[in-house]
C-alpha cells in the first residue's frame, strides 16, 4: 500500500502510460489491485476465523477501500486524475483474484500455507 501511494505521488512514468489499455482500462491496476487482495486475503486467513466466503468479500471491500483513497489521493496530484473506471478495475482485479483462489480450493489446493 505504501508503494502504491508512493508511486502515485508522481505523474505516472512512461512505462505506464505505455501498458496495454483494453476499453480504456489499464492492466496494470487489475494486477497491482489483484495482489493487494491475495496480500488482504492470506492475511485475513491467518490471523481471522471468519469463513472463506467472508474473507474474499472483506478482502475485496478492503482493496477497493484502498484504492478509492489511492483515487482521491491522486486529485491532489499534479498530471494525476482520480478516476471512477480505476476504482472500479481495481475492484475487479480483487475479485478475479478472490475467484481464482476460490475456484482453486474446490479444486482441491491448498493455500493456506498452514
Amino acid at each position: 500500500m505504501g508503494l502504491i501511494y508512493y508511486l502515485s505521488s508522481f505523474p505516472a512514468p512512461a512505462s505506464v502510460q505505455a501498458a496495454p489499455i483494453i476499453l480504456k482500462v489499464k492492466i496494470v491496476h487489475i494486477f497491482e489491485y489483484g495482489l493487494m487482495s491475495f496480500l488482504f486475503w492470506v492475511a485475513l486467513v491467518k490471523t481471522t476465523s471468519l469463513k472463506a466466503g467472508e474473507i474474499a468479500i472483506l478482502s475485496i471491500m478492503l482493496t477497493i477501500l484502498y484504492g478509492a483513497t489511492d483515487e482521491l489521493h491522486q486529485v491532489f496530484v499534479p498530471f494525476r486524475t482520480g478516476n471512477n473506471i480505476d476504482l472500479v478495475v481495481n475492484g475487479a482485479g480483487a475479485a478475479i483474484v478472490q475467484g481464482t483462489i476460490f475456484y482453486l480450493e474446490k479444486k482441491g489446493v491448498n493455500l493456506h500455507f498452514k
